[in-house]
């Protein structure tokens, strides 16, 4: 008598989730447990290229998503980076870049390079015509290199660096940066000319004077900062006050060393067209947000 031998059979693969076509075939590039930040990353990558805009680097994109900067303030950025890339090309002494943003790369690319001396044994006539055309170009390039290059205020130092970080290496910007970041780039955006969208212009605009409190209060923190650094000293508390007679603003700080010796130090801003009550302002900001904490009255 022949017996019936029984088998357990192992368990196949549980079919993957997603939408599939007429004959059960899963359709490719489906998620199957929600969207992943990298088919996010893909969608947007895919926006952006289709809305003809592959020279905004991910750092950029990436915050102009989170809504750090506005669609003019990412112009300006890719306008500079873009700029500078050109001029780079142009100017054998300008730096070149190992690490570089989309529009950097693209601006180095887009200048023209073709051999004149060879053109001009084959047809001079069509040489000078294209030389003359390069010259203009190079003119071009230089005038909007300085017209960007001048909407970058020489002080604080940090600033042209800040700048640079994001448009032309593509890093990202630390938080405390960001206000520097963004009056930088509103003012690259008035250089080149580019407006705000309706949809993203801010409530009131920001008057020059509110942009240079920024700047300076910056500057005036971080100097203070160093001078207590390079003593080896630590800033137990901190004040902000009128100088002169209300014409300057000074930011005053007060620390120890490890040894227990006292040091104060103090840097004076002038106020000069800006408003007195913005620079104050700027100077807490900036002074709270390293965690000093202010001396009481």
């Amino acid at each position: 008598m022949h017996g019936v031998i029984a088998m357990k059979l192992k368990p196949g693969p549980k079919p993957k989730a997603g939408e599939r076509y007429p004959s059960g075939k899963l359709k490719p590039n489906q998620p199957t447990e929600g969207w992943s930040p990298t088919h996010i990353r893909r969608a947007m990558d895919n926006a952006f290229i289709t809305a003809g805009l592959p020279a905004m680097g991910d750092q950029i994109k990436l915050m102009l998503m989170k809504k750090e900067i506005t669609p003019r303030q990412a112009s300006a950025a890719i306008h500079y980076a873009y700029v500078i890339g050109r001029r780079a090309r142009v100017v054998d002494e300008a730096p070149r870049r190992h690490v570089k943003s989309p529009a950097y790369d693209q601006g180095y690319r887009a200048v023209s390079d073709i051999d004149i001396e060879r053109l001009r044994a084959v047809d001079p006539e069509a040489a000078d015509k294209v030389e003359a055309k390069i010259a203009a170009e190079k003119r071009d390039i230089l005038r909007k290199y300085e017209l960007v290059v001048s909407a970058i205020p020489k002080f604080p130092m940090i600033a042209k660096s800040v700048v640079d970080h994001l448009c032309l290496d593509d890093k990202p910007v630390h938080w405390e940066y960001l206000d520097t970041l963004r009056i930088i780039l509103d003012r690259i955006a008035k250089a080149m000319k580019i407006e705000e969208t309706e949809d993203s212009a801010p409530a009131k605009p920001a008057p020059a004077a509110q942009d240079d409190a920024g700047l300076y209060g910056m500057a005036a923190v971080e100097a203070l900062e160093r001078h207590f650094e390079q003593r080896g000293a630590t800033i137990t508390e901190y004040d902000v006050m009128s100088a002169k007679r209300g014409q300057w603003r000074r930011i005053w700080a007060c620390g120890h060393t490890a040894d227990g010796e006292v040091v104060e130090h103090h840097i004076d801003i002038e106020v000069h067209g800006m408003l007195g009550a913005a620079l104050e302002r700027r100077l807490v900001m900036f002074a709270e947000s390293k965690g000093w904490k202010r001396r009481a009255q």
